[in-house]
């Protein structure tokens, strides 16, 4: 006969991945449900050393923990997920930071293991890890419990590259499926100065927890757009593993009070990115693992997905001595194919990422983040003869300078726009939202008969609309040659418009260009300046003081004399340049207004300042 111990069932309802979900634990306050031990670790193998709480028996366990009536109907006397659920809770509950640091699979060992194999007589099978898991995500997503309360932490951790502090690129996550991957490209990241992220065979939660935690702490923007670049094989798993790593780090932002949403970039392997002749060569079969309907069905189910987000998936024809499912398609016995990273030299993968980040990049963030990587792209093409104390230099001197006057400008700007923008827009809205509402309601009390008759008119109109959009349908499908000729000759012509409107934009332009070459010709007034001037500087002989030789003053008189005839230049408050006390060519003001004359004569004197002049004119300019 089991003891009666006293118990809270605590139920909660949260969001995860834009759906309500629904979870619950049952709590004792006296009793302990799970034996935990303490163990000593000898690699990844763990011995047990010690209990230190004794916990329930499988009697107790199947008293408090009864399964759900359709699992009890199939012999089931428990409810594994609810029990582990519970055991996570409890732990968190009564241990909390106590608890000896390390990850999951160390809570295992410590919390889990000794109910489950000796005292429920279970085995270490996929369906308890996967039961296990599931547990975990309920109680981290729901947020019952905290892997940082609980003194955990991310098993993966140590193949994580975390944003740096004050990073412009803090919103673009790099997500490889396989641990040797990461080491090959961390590169890349620590270019961009983002995050780089490994799912080593399955995502982790600890590490988007970790990670989202960080941002947080750096003042990092949870409300903004996040970019998660995947780089994985072309298969299943590949694409099951980018989704699962998006939930998991939409759920930590939103656990950390951010609402910024994860969109999925994928930059490699992609179908576009591969070619026929590639896939027949390098394909393998999608060897179906499965055992049982239910492990089957999964399998079906990802697969599924693969397909919606390939255009189809991909297919070979069926091999020899294959024993697995073989499909019909198009006439043809095939099976289900993958293609992996391997089948792709590291330089053409490294050539395409690339690409495809400096595209992502250049697509989804403010301008002036354009110029961090257009260095690190120079950086990169240098990186194979740069050392790290070199990279380090170039990232101190180069970026950070960006960084600090990105985070100066873009920040306080897009605050500025959005509170500005906010205000005066509840403003005006609550100022004239309730006076419209009033006399609308006014109108339709004032001719209700009219209203009426406006009301039967617009559902009639709807009706109308539907009635023409089928018809529409039908000339689309019965005309598509037709519209599809009519998009190609609209496409043409939009091609031919581009290119005289370029042809026109450039003629306009050297036009532009010779009327401001000749319009000198049209001003007497410059016209007799421009005399004035060449006969000063021809008598003029202080100006043999600023140059070095007379060699250089001759090269330079021309200039100077198409200098001082510039429209900009002529008038200083309505006194001719000329006209000064001190000669023009010695004015200081001549020098800064001629800085914003785009003139190559200008170009050409200013910079024969420090070659030609001498010390007293270069001190005196």
């Amino acid at each position: 006969m089991t003891e009666d111990y006293e118990y809270e069932d605590i139920e909660q309802d949260y969001k995860y991945d834009k759906k309500r979900k629904h979870t619950s634990v049952r709590f004792f306050p006296d009793k302990n449900i799970a034996t935990v031990t303490k163990s000593e670790f000898e690699g990844e193998e763990a011995i047990e050393v010690a209990i230190l709480v004794e916990g329930m028996t499988k009697d107790e366990l199947e008293r408090y923990f009864p399964p759900l009536p359709a699992h009890r109907k199939q012999g089931h006397t428990y409810s594994l997920a609810r029990i582990v659920r519970s055991v996570i809770y409890e732990a968190f509950t009564k241990e909390g930071e106590d608890i000896e640091g390390g990850n999951v699979r160390h809570f295992w060992y410590t919390h889990l293991k000794k109910f489950i194999t000796e005292i429920l007589g279970l085995g270490e099978t996929d369906v308890v890890l996967g039961t296990i898991n599931t547990a975990w995500g309920e109680m981290i997503n729901s947020g019952l419990v905290t892997y940082e309360g609980m003194n955990i932490i991310g098993g993966k951790e140590n193949v994580r590259l975390s944003v740096v502090k004050d990073s412009p690129f803090s919103n673009l996550i790099i997500a490889v499926e396989k641990v040797d991957y990461f080491y090959t490209y961390q590169w890349i990241p620590r270019l961009f100065n983002s995050t780089l992220i490994t799912a080593g065979g399955q995502p982790s939660r600890t590490v988007a927890r970790a990670f989202i935690r960080q941002l947080k702490d750096l003042g990092v923007d949870l409300d903004q757009q996040f970019y998660m670049c995947t780089i994985s094989d072309l298969d299943p798993a590949g694409y099951y593993i980018q989704d699962a790593f998006r939930k998991q780090f939409e759920s930590a932002i939103e656990y950390y009070g951010g609402s910024g949403a994860v969109s999925i970039e994928r930059l490699f392997v992609r179908e576009d990115q591969i070619t026929p002749d590639l896939l027949k060569a390098q394909a393998m079969p999608c060897q179906d693992k499965a055992k049982g309907d239910k492990a089957r069905k999964a399998e079906n189910t990802k697969w599924e997905y693969f397909c919606s987000m390939t255009n189809g998936g991909i297919y070979m024809p069926d091999p020899p001595g294959w024993t697995g499912p073989v499909y019909e398609k198009d006439g043809q016995h095939v099976v289900r194919a993958l293609l992996e990273m391997t089948a792709f030299s590291k330089e053409i993968i490294e050539r395409s990422i690339i690409r495809e980040l400096l595209k992502i990049i250049k697509e989804t963030n403010d301008e002036s983040k354009i110029l961090i990587p257009e260095i690190m792209r120079i950086f990169e093409e240098q990186k194979d003869e740069v050392s790290d104390e070199q990279f380090e230099k170039w990232r101190r001197i180069l970026i950070q300078p960006l960084i600090s006057q990105f985070l100066s400008d873009t920040n306080k700007w897009r605050y500025n726009i959005n509170d500005t923008y906010n205000t005066q827009y509840n403003e005006i809205d609550d100022k004239y939202q309730e006076k419209i509402d009033e006399q609308l309601q006014e109108s339709r009390e004032r001719e209700p008969d009219l209203y009426e008759k406006k009301d039967d008119l617009e559902a009639k109109i709807k009706a109308l609309k539907e009635e023409l959009d089928i018809v529409d349908g039908e000339i689309g499908e019965k005309c598509a040659d037709i519209f599809e000729l009519i998009d190609d000759l609209e496409s043409k012509r939009d091609d031919e418009f581009d290119e005289i409107q370029e042809q026109k934009d450039y003629r306009m332009e050297k036009l532009e260009e010779f009327k401001d070459e000749k319009s000198t010709v049209f001003n007497p007034l410059e016209q007799g300046l421009k005399a004035d001037i060449k006969e000063f500087i021809q008598d003029a002989p202080e100006l043999q003081l600023y140059f070095i030789d007379i060699e250089q003053m001759n090269r330079f008189k021309p200039h100077i004399g198409r200098l001082l005839t510039q429209p900009k230049l002529l008038l200083e408050e309505d006194v001719s340049c000329f006209d000064q006390p001190i000669s023009t060519f010695k004015e200081k003001d001549l020098l800064q207004k001629a800085s914003s004359v785009k003139d190559e004569n200008v170009g050409k004197v200013r910079n024969a300042f420090p070659k030609v002049f001498t010390d007293e004119m270069k001190l005196l300019i």
